[in-house]
This record gives C-alpha cells, structure tokens and sequence, in this order.
C-alpha cells in the first residue's frame, strides 16, 4: 500500500513537471515570433522613410537649379542693348534743323548772323573748287532761312562786284532750316577756275553773301582769282542745308 501511493505520486509530480516545460517553450517561442515581426516593421519603416526623404531632396534640389539656370540664360540672354552711336559733335552742336519752323518764326536777316567762307576738304574737281558758305545765328532768337544765297565776288578796298553774280543749281531739294541761337545753315559754291575764261584775272578779296529774302549784304573773306568782266558766271551756288 505504500509503495503504490509513492508511485502514483512520483508520476504526477512528472506529469506537472512536463506541463510546466511545454507552457515554458510555448512561451518562449511566442516572445521570439513577436521580436522577428518589430524588427522587421522598424527597418521597413526607416528604409522607407529615408527613401521619401532622399527621393524629396534631389527632387527639390533638381527644381532650385533649373530655376536659377532658367532665370540666368534669361538675364543674360537678353543684355541692354548698347546705346546708338551719338552724332558728331560738331552736327549736334552746330548745325541746324530742317524740320519746318512754328508758324510766327522769323526769317534769318544779316543782323542776327554771322557769315563765313570756307574751303570744302576734297571739294571741287578738275578746274573747280567748292567753298562752304556758312552762317550762325549769333541772336537770342530762334530763325529760319530758306532757299539760295545770293553770291558774288568783290574786288579789295572798293566793293566792286567782279563777275557774274552765283548761278543758282538746279535741281537741289530746298528745306526750311530751323536756326536755334549758334546754330549753322550751310549753302555750297562752285568755284571755276578764273584761268579758265581767257579773261582779265584780278584778285578777289572775298564773298558778299545776301541771305534768302534779306536785302542786307554780309562780307565774308575769302582770297581768289576772279574775273572782272561781268558777263563772266564764274560761281554756282546750292540752297542752305545741313
């Protein structure tokens, strides 16, 4: 009898024991599933998210560059123009208009200018020279002047009139020239050669210039041979111009 009851004893002490080790290595096998299964959440998580940031930065970096090469080929691509080349001095500051004058503007006589004769560089041709008339309103006022000179010789210390008075070119446009105050019409003579004629030849101590509609005469120095017969047209003249 006690023997018997020792036995059944030991076997259930076995049978706990068995259980116990059973629940043990469910326990710990359930533990390590759950580990395996954070883990692997965890990295996906991260790869993913560093891959959505690495994804956004070039994309943006991408965008920031092709802004600023666009807006630079823009600026530089359509650089201020360089300015037009100004005129002369000389144009801009001495020499009239031949845009029409307002209505009321009066007309240039020999006391509001000064009137000068000058040789034309590379003027003339064989037999012949050009002379430059040129006249400045030396006045407060605006003028205007239009059309030819009238142009003639004249013999040192009397005055006289030696030749032809200037024939008048045909054929030239005839503008309005606008004088503002120091600005300079300009008229061209046609100069032949005295020794051309077969005439007396005497020297000629100048120009006596009468502007367009003026009867008042300016004198304007200039040194040539003339001819003193006054059937001889010696002179052509242009129109003022520019």
């Amino acid at each position: 009898m006690t023997t018997t009851r020792h036995t059944a004893h030991g076997s259930t002490r076995a049978l706990g024991l068995a259980g116990a080790g059973v629940l043990l290595a469910a326990t710990l096998a359930g533990c390590g599933g759950g580990s395996d299964t954070a883990s692997g959440t965890g990295s996906n998580g991260s790869t993913s998210s560093t891959s959505s940031t690495s994804s956004a930065a070039p994309s943006t970096s991408a965008g920031s560059a092709t802004s600023a090469t666009s807006t630079g080929s823009s600026g530089s691509s359509s650089p201020s123009s360089p300015a037009s080349s100004a005129p002369s001095p000389s144009k801009a500051t001495n020499k009239g208009s031949s845009s029409p004058a307002p209505a009321g503007t009066p007309t240039c006589t020999a006391g509001m200018m000064r009137t000068r004769a000058e040789a034309q560089p590379g003027g003339g041709a064989a037999g012949s020279f050009v002379v430059q008339i040129l006249t400045t309103n030396t006045s407060s006022k605006v003028c205007q002047t239009r059309g030819y000179p009238g142009v003639s010789l004249t013999a040192a210390g009397t005055g006289k009139q030696l030749g032809a008075a200037a024939d008048r070119e045909p054929g030239q446009p005839i503008p309005t020239m606008r004088l503002e105050p120091g600005k300079t019409a300009v008229a061209l003579v046609k100069v032949s050669q005295a020794g051309n004629f077969g005439c007396r030849v005497t020297r000629a101590a100048g120009f006596r210039i009468y502007l367009p509609g003026d009867k008042a005469a300016e004198f304007a120095p200039y040194a040539v041979d003339a001819c003193s017969s006054a059937s001889v047209h010696q002179l052509t003249v242009r129109p003022f111009n520019t």
